[in-house]
């Protein structure tokens, strides 16, 4: 019998929420298409791309449609078509596809926002 605990409780550890809070964070820094003129402050053009300068730069909501964006979730400002998050609020977001949410995301304006505890 202490066989079978030994083997259930990893098990039992490793299912729990912990996993889904590890993957709760803030918005990743990446390079995101270019939709207009110029790239907001603290990126730069490449290619159809606006890039980060640095590590320190707020990050941005990636744009998939190529499309500006018309307005921003809460936790993020507008800035040259794009919805850039702001230092004091960690949250993350991307874009919401047709009306609905992956599961952990709620709606949040044209956005889908990660639920974090």
């Amino acid at each position: 019998m202490e066989y079978i605990r030994i083997i259930i409780l990893p098990i039992l550890f490793f299912s729990q929420p912990i996993l889904a809070e590890s993957k709760c964070g803030v918005q990743t820094l990446t390079p995101v298409i270019k939709v207009s003129e110029k790239c907001p402050q603290g990126y730069r053009s490449s290619g159809g791309y606006c890039i980060p300068i640095s590590k320190n730069i707020n990050p941005l909501i990636p744009i998939f449609d190529g499309k500006k964006v018309v307005k921003c979730p809460l936790g993020y400002k507008k800035t040259r078509g794009y919805c850039q998050s702001i230092k004091s609020i960690k949250i993350n977001s991307i874009p919401r596809i047709g009306g609905h949410c992956p599961s952990n995301y709620y709606k949040n304006k044209d956005f889908c926002t990660e639920i974090c505890n």
